[in-house]
């Protein structure tokens, strides 16, 4: 809670509590690019928020002492970044705090002729590690006007993003089919770069502040393909509704805006007007609506089947629709090795990841927002080792969530079938037979504090420690196995739960977040991977690790 917001020497100050033992913050932030003081730039810190002065100041009275994070940003241009300081009664804390700035991105979109295309979606996509993998999250979605002109707005800076445009998926059912040389032509989703596909996609990545003009894509075009089947269980309903959904390579969870055709009587459809690509299909007895449940497949209340197909160069012929009942998701839970208790309760659930918000990736009228929607099978606590059961799930793709474990305990190992759910997601409907999840809780964790030093052997003040599997032989696989704490004085934070082996560990200012890094960020502790120092971590210990700062990075 902050108490008040007073201007004190033209500079931003928030006044907390007052008490005799506190301290103060003052600081300034500025261009990363330039140095220049920025102005109007919203900063927090835990006890109060400030805004910049016209010379870029900002100030915190009453401040508690102890280590602190000041949080500065400014979602207009697209920018946001921390600083570390600690407090000390009766003084005052001074920091810095650099944003790089975001720009801007301008361009045409144009047909194989070099006509403009109208109302085409473009959409700013982050690259993000996910699974060991990169996946692709959009940020912005703009239409583009009848020149075929787009712009995007507050892009971050010093990152590197995919620019894709596509049409609004679109369905016809055309009776009769039309000649593949008499077909209206559709265009492909294009990347930046004028590929289909994300490996020839042209990475963009903009300096701080920097406005980039003429970022043009001419799409491809293809005959417009049908999809012709039938659905099981219209007989049981009034009206049968499909509905196809583009797959492209986006994060899990996000969906594009679905083409609906109406089925006749027995189930049977024929929908025209796609281009090469993979597509999702669900029949419903209602039109599908863009409410949550209905982006996902099999979520709709009123979905009765479920289907996928690729469409390569020709039509797609007797597809069939099926039906799927719910699976019963169960498992047993062990300890391998046990903790001193012989039984503990902990939390397993599984968490389905949608976007949030009413709207589609591709929707300009009502963007989404990034988000999740989750679904916990039993809502409680299981006791291990024992049985547990996550309830019944239709078909699709889950994260399995494990929480509140014992000191000292760690995921060790998850299995649905073949599926390795500690990396990777429980995919409901692949698994064969009576199958169930296999999870072994580890309670031999060791932890790990780490001392900081510069190169002349001082205590680096403020900096962020890393530690990864040493054996990570990838960006991805950095990622997956990354964890941080953050130094204050020359220590660090202690790091806990670690499963015993071998890790490569380094102290540096990057600020990099283990949950929600860009891949950018990633590949930047990447690059420095060689200069990481190696930790051997036994069980159940506790080990103390001198680590070298590398400055400037």
């Amino acid at each position: 809670m902050w108490h008040g917001v007073l201007l004190l020497l033209a500079a931003a100050t928030v006044v907390a509590a007052q008490t005799g033992t506190a301290g103060s913050i003052s600081g300034v932030v500025r261009d990363a690019g330039t140095g220049a003081p920025l102005a109007g730039v919203r900063v927090s810190v835990a006890g109060g928020e400030a805004t910049t002065d016209s010379q870029g100041r900002f100030r915190f009275e009453a401040i508690e002492p102890g280590p602190k994070r000041v949080w500065a940003s400014d979602r207009a241009r697209g920018a946001g970044a921390g600083a570390s300081v600690t407090v000390r009664a009766g003084e005052e804390a001074a920091v810095e705090i650099r944003l790089r700035l975001g720009g801007a991105i301008g361009g045409r979109v144009v047909d194989s002729g070099g006509l403009p295309v109208a109302d085409a979606v473009v959409l700013l996509l982050e690259r993000r590690y996910r699974y060991g993998g990169l996946v692709y999250s959009p940020d912005q979605t703009v239409a583009t006007d009848n020149r075929g002109e787009y712009r995007l707005e507050g892009v971050a800076a010093e990152q590197g993003l995919l620019i894709l445009a596509k049409k609004t998926l679109k369905a016809t059912a055309a009776d009769p089919v039309p000649p593949y040389d008499d077909r209206e032509r559709v265009l492909l989703p294009t990347f930046y770069g004028n590929s289909a596909e994300i490996p020839g996609a042209q990475i963009v990545e903009l300096a701080s502040g920097e406005h980039r003009e003429r970022v043009d894509i001419r799409m491809t075009e293809a005959p417009g393909y049908c999809i012709e089947g039938a659905a099981d269980g219209a007989g049981a309903v009034k009206e049968v509704f499909v509905s196809f959904t583009e797959r492209l390579s986006f994060d899990s969870g996000w969906a594009l805006t679905p083409a609906t055709v109406k089925a006749n009587a027995e189930g049977t459809f024929r929908a025209c007007g796609f281009h090469p690509g993979e597509y999702r299909m669900m029949a419903t007895s209602a039109p599908p609506g863009s409410g949550l449940p209905e982006r996902v497949s099999g979520w709709a209340v009123t979905s009765i089947a479920w289907g996928s197909a690729i469409i390569a160069d020709k039509d797609l012929r007797n597809v069939k629709l099926l039906a799927s009942a719910a699976v019963e998701i169960a498992g047993d839970a062990e300890f391998d090795p046990p903790p001193r208790e012989k039984s503990v309760g902990i939390q397993i659930g599984l968490v389905r990841f949608v976007n949030g918000g009413e709207g589609y990736a591709d929707s300009v009228e009502k963007p989404p927002t990034s988000g999740m929607f989750g679904i916990m099978g039993t809502g409680g606590r299981s006791v291990v080792p024992g049985p547990f059961s996550l309830g019944r799930q239709r078909p699709g793709e889950f994260e399995l969530r494990i929480s509140r474990l014992p000191a000292g305990c760690y995921v060790k190992d998850a299995k649905y079938g073949v599926q390795d759910l500690v990396h990777g997601l429980l995919r409901v409907g692949e698994a064969a037979g009576e199958e169930r999840v296999r999870l072994a809780i580890a309670c031999d964790g060791a932890s790990v504090t780490a001392r900081v030093m510069d190169t002349d052997g001082k205590p680096v003040a403020h900096a962020m420690v890393y530690l990864f599997d040493a054996d990570a032989g990838s960006p991805g696989a950095l990622a997956g196995s990354l964890r941080r704490a953050e130094v204050v004085g020359g220590w660090s934070t202690p790091l806990t739960a670690l499963r015993p082996g071998k890790y490569l560990a380094l102290a540096s200012e990057l600020d990099v977040s283990p949950a929600g890094a860009s891949a950018d960020d990633i590949e930047k502790l990447w690059r420095v991977k060689n200069e990481a120092k190696e930790v051997e971590i036994g069980t159940g210990g506790m080990v103390e690790a001198a680590i070298g700062y590398i400055a400037g990075r």
